[in-house]
Formats: structure tokens, C-alpha cells, sequence
């Protein structure tokens, strides 16, 4: 944490990290270790591309409406957890990446109002998820 807090990583690269500790917790690694091998294959990764950071997020979407009792989700473009699984570092990021997964129609708004959108992803948006993960296979 020193050596993350001292800006040996600038946001980028401390999004890369946060994507590398994602993907190890989802590969059954509960407590990623954060050492300086981790910390210098974030520095020099690349970063996720615009489709990848849309898919992301959109399984995170998805998945967070799995475990809720209703089929859309309040999303804030200040929330740490949504900003991690998408890889972006500003709201602005997201709110582009949420507006395009709109576009797309794999993502539908569900409720407006002036201080929220509830998202719900689409049965387009659900086969897409499912052609990704079958594409990464077991």
C-alpha cells in the first residue's frame, strides 16, 4: 500500500491492478497477494480495450442483478466496485461505457428520474455474455 499511496502508480495502472486482482479472485483466489511482481506487471500492461471494458461491465451489471430481488440496478458513475470491474478511472468513463452498452441495446433503462437510472441488461445483452464466457471456456 506504501508504494501504491507514494504514486508509484498513476490511475491507469493502478485500474490495471485492480483488474488483475478481479480476475485472480474470480479464478478461485480469495486473497491476491499485492507484491512488486504484481505491482510491475500492472505498471507495464495494457489496458483493456473499449469492447473488453463494456463486456466487463456488463457482467458485472448482470451479475449484481442476479442477487437482487428486482431485474434493474441503480448505477452511480461514482461507485468504486462498478468503476474497478469496467477499468475506468472517472465517472465519465463509465457513463460513455453504459451509454454505448445502451446503444448497443445489451443494456436497457428501466426506471429514470432526475437523480437515477436503473439499468437491466437485455436478452441480447445476456446471449453476449454467455458467447464471451463460453469463449474463455472452464
Amino acid at each position: 500500500m506504501e508504494t501504491i499511496n507514494a504514486g508509484a502508480l498513476d490511475e491507469q495502472a493502478r485500474a490495471r491492478l485492480t483488474t488483475a486482482l478481479i480476475d485472480r479472485r474470480r479464478d478461485g483466489d480469495d486473497a491476491p497477494l499485492v507484491d512488486s511482481n504484481l505491482l510491475e506487471e500492472s505498471r507495464m500492461a495494457s489496458a483493456l480495450s473499449h469492447e473488453a471494458r463494456a463486456t466487463r461491465l456488463l457482467s458485472h451489471i448482470e451479475d449484481r442483478v442476479s442477487a437482487a430481488p428486482r431485474r434493474s440496478l441503480s448505477l452511480k458513475t461514482d461507485d468504486p466496485g462498478t468503476l474497478a470491474h469496467s477499468e475506468s478511472w472517472t465517472g465519465g468513463q463509465l457513463q460513455e461505457l453504459t451509454d454505448q452498452l445502451v446503444k448497443t441495446r445489451l443494456l436497457y433503462i428501466d426506471v429514470l428520474t432526475p437523480d437515477s437510472k436503473h439499468y437491466g441488461v437485455t436478452i441480447r445483452g445476456r446471449m453476449r455474455l454467455h458467447a464471451a464466457r463460453a469463449d474463455v471456456g472452464p
